[in-house]
């Protein structure tokens, strides 16, 4: 996919970035590297559970744009209807633009990662298994995935100093 007039688009969950000794330099190779290979400087978006935290990556390693892998929420374990992620997403694009930084909406199409929490053979992806129980959602409904993917245009093109250069949308795929 390419975005801002032809530039590939790359996302990085940067918070696994932040214990291995990436820095800034290292992205600049990386851009570096593409351009020299071809293709056009790629336009590199933050991915981060909060848009603060990933307006702050953007700013660490020079990142054009923030967004999320995932905008799961917080709370006690327990089961919560699929509205409350979507408000949730809703939450994360606002913040996100709150932040002044270009972002990318995301679209929550679940997030219940009860099987990796209950897995004890250790075999559970790390990311989850490191995180203690928490909120789970009910099953969208097709519509209510549709809906939250309009919200998501009517948000981008009601907020076109955030989400214009990008002109992006992620849709985070419950299939884990």
């Amino acid at each position: 996919q390419k975005v801002a007039g032809g530039r590939p688009l790359v996302y990085v969950q940067s918070w696994y970035l932040n214990g291995f000794g990436v820095t800034r330099a290292d992205v600049d190779n990386f851009r570096a590297q593409v351009v020299q290979a071809g293709s056009p400087n790629p336009y590199i978006v933050a991915q981060n559970f909060s848009a603060d935290s990933a307006a702050s990556d953007a700013d660490r390693f020079g990142y054009d744009a923030i967004s999320s892998y995932a905008a799961p929420g917080s709370g006690a374990y327990r089961e919560a209807p699929f509205s409350a992620l979507d408000s949730t997403a809703r939450n994360f694009w606002e913040n996100s633009k709150n932040t002044g930084k270009k972002a990318v909406p995301i679209v929550m199409t679940g997030w219940d990662p009860r099987p990796a929490w209950e897995d004890t053979s250790g075999s559970s992806s790390a990311y989850i298994a490191d995180v203690p129980p928490g909120i789970y959602y009910t099953t969208a409904t097709p519509q209510e995935i549709a809906t939250q993917l309009k919200g998501a245009l009517d948000w981008s093109a009601a907020n076109p100093g955030a989400a214009g250069e990008p002109n992006a949308i992620l849709i985070y795929a419950w299939n884990e």
